[in-house]
C-alpha cells in the first residue's frame, strides 16, 4: 500500500500536482541524503530555497536558492527541462535528475539525485514550506520516503535555524 500511495505521489506530471501552488516563495526545511557530507552546514548540495516556478505547461522547473559552502551566501538558479519519465533535470554541482514527491499548500517535497563531477551519486529528499517546522505527521512521511529511496534519516538537517541567507 506504501508503494502505491508513493508511486501516486510521485511527479510533477502526474494528476494532484499543481504548478500553479508549486510557483512561489518557499524556504528549506529539511534535507536528508545517502551522503551526509554532501548536505551538513557548509555542503555543497545544502540547498537554501527561495522561489520555486513551475510553468503551467510543465516543460520546466526553476529553482532559486543559496549555499554556504564558501561560508558566505551565494545564490543559485538551476532549471530543470523535464524528461519523459516526469522527472526534471538540471545542472548544479553536477547533473540533478529531480521530481517532486508531494506537494500541498505549505509543503514540498522534492526527491533529488546528484550524480557529480566525479560521477559520485547521492540520492536526497529536501522538503520545502512557507515557514513552518514539521508536523509529526510530516516528518512520519518524509521518513516513509527516505526508505523508499534507500536514505538513512539518521543523516536529516533541519535547516531553518541555520539559514540565515537574504529573502531572495
Amino acid at each position: 500500500m506504501k508503494a502505491l500511495i508513493f508511486t501516486l505521489l510521485f511527479g510533477v506530471a502526474c494528476a494532484g500536482i499543481q504548478p500553479s501552488q508549486v510557483t512561489g516563495k518557499w524556504r528549506t526545511v529539511a534535507i536528508v541524503a545517502d551522503r551526509l557530507e554532501k548536505i551538513k552546514e557548509d555542503g555543497p548540495l545544502r540547498g537554501l530555497f527561495r522561489y520555486v516556478e513551475a510553468p503551467e505547461d510543465g516543460r520546466s522547473m526553476t529553482v532559486q536558492f543559496y549555499n554556504k559552502q564558501t561560508g558566505e551566501c551565494k545564490k543559485y538558479t538551476v532549471v530543470g527541462k523535464l524528461q519523459d519519465d516526469g522527472s526534471y533535470i538540471g545542472h548544479y554541482h553536477g547533473q540533478n535528475t529531480f521530481k517532486v514527491l508531494e506537494q500541498s499548500s505549505h509543503l514540498l517535497t522534492f526527491h533529488n539525485k546528484n550524480t557529480d563531477e566525479k560521477g559520485q551519486v547521492t540520492h536526497m529528499i529536501l522538503v520545502a514550506g512557507k515557514g513552518e517546522t514539521l508536523t509529526e505527521e510530516e516528518k512520519q512521511r518524509l521518513e516513509e520516503f527516505a526508505e523508499e529511496k534507500g536514505i538513512p534519516m539518521s543523516s536529516i538537517q533541519y535547516v531553518q535555524e541555520t539559514d540565515d541567507c537574504p529573502e531572495k
